[in-house]
Parts: C-alpha cells; sequence; structure tokens
C-alpha cells in the first residue's frame, strides 16, 4: 500500500532524492503562473520552493521536486489528493531550519500553521531529508528506494538533529505558548520513533 510508505503521513516529508531526480536538470526557473523561482540547489532551497508552491495552489509544480522514485510510487494526482485531504495549500511556512549536510544528505527542519477556525492556528512541526543528485536536491516520498545503510544514516541524522532542536532555547519563540507545545509534542514525538526505529537495525 502506497500511503505506507510515508512516514508519520505528512508531519515528516522524508525528502530523500534517490538514485534518480526529477526531470529538470537546472537549479531554478520561474514559474510562468505565479512568478515563484523555484530552485533546488541547496536542501533550503528545495524546501522553500515546494511549501510555497504548495501553497499558491501549484502542487504539478511541487510535484516536480519529487525525485524519479517517488512519483514512480505516487501519481501526480495522489500527490494532490494528499494536499486536498490535508489541507496543506492553506499552511503557511514560518520557519526553515537547515541541519546537518554533507555530500548527498542533509537535514531540514520546518514549522507551518495552518487555520484552524476562529482565527486560531494550528502548528506543524516537519522534518525534511534531502539528497543530492547530480548537484540538485529533490524530495523523496518513497523510504523504500534506500538500502539499510542508507537508512541507518538517515535515522541517525535525524536524531543527532532533533536532539539539537530539543535543546536549542526559544526553538519556538516566534509562537504562542499553545502553538510551542503542539511543535514541541510532534518533535518529541518524531524523536522517539527515530529512536525505536534505529534501534531495530
Amino acid at each position: 500500500m502506497k500511503s505506507k510508505i510515508l512516514i508519520l503521513g505528512i508531519i515528516i516529508f522524508i525528502s530523500i532524492a534517490g538514485g534518480c531526480g526529477g526531470s529538470n536538470s537546472v537549479s531554478q526557473r520561474v514559474d510562468k503562473e505565479t512568478g515563484i523561482v523555484i530552485r533546488h540547489d541547496s536542501p533550503r532551497a528545495t524546501v522553500l520552493s515546494f511549501f510555497e508552491l504548495i501553497s499558491r495552489g501549484r502542487a504539478e509544480e511541487a510535484y516536480t521536486l519529487l525525485t524519479a522514485s517517488s512519483m514512480l510510487e505516487l501519481s501526480e494526482e495522489e500527490f494532490k489528493d494528499i494536499i486536498r485531504t490535508t489541507r496543506t495549500e492553506s499552511a503557511r511556512l514560518i520557519n526553515v531550519m537547515p541541519g546537518s549536510e554533507n555530500d548527498s544528505l542533509a537535514v531540514v527542519a520546518h514549522i507551518r500553521l495552518i487555520p484552524a477556525g476562529n482565527k486560531e492556528e494550528i502548528a506543524l512541526f516537519g522534518i525534511e531529508i534531502v539528497r543530492k543528485h547530480k548537484n540538485l536536491w529533490y524530495i523523496s516520498r518513497n523510504i523504500s528506494e534506500f538500502g539499510d545503510k542508507d537508512k541507518v544514516q538517515i535515522l541517525e541524522n535525524l536524531i543527532t538533529f532533533e536532539d539539537e532542536l530539543l535543546n536549542t532555547p526559544d526553538l519556538f519563540a516566534t509562537l504562542t505558548e499553545q502553538q510551542q507545545e503542539q511543535a514541541l509534542k510532534q518533535l518529541n514525538t518524531l524523536y522517539r520513533a527515530h529512536q525505536e526505529a534505529l534501534e531495530k537495525f
């Protein structure tokens, strides 16, 4: 079942560009519909472009930032359906926090706010893992494209980064008290889940 490939649904987007990246070979281009400069020359730029496109109703362009393997497992229509059912378009990105990065793997955390009625917004904390292919970075929704060795490295990178975030003073200082509690709870959930997953190897 394709949904089982996703790690913790939309809360954590495992963004790992596998053996072959998306179809675009240039580091940036302009979306003619919105004028957004789509970049994937760095992990942070890829994450920013991905969420900006989604928030502007350009899911089809965001889809092009996925790896080729992800596209095989998740069709464009399925991708759009996930965005619709999770109301991802209405979420606004408020912070992106790059973590560790080496020649091919990087970790990027992000915080988004999604409307919840009565002018309230719920905080969504997520972590992206991005991997470089031919000097470009792509987002993956297909964790099965990695061997065990890569999966272990990914989990170790996640745990180290999450530990650093948990020990960062005023990490969510721009959020309301309630939103801080929401984001911190999600971060702790991911931290424990990744520790448990690593123990299985």
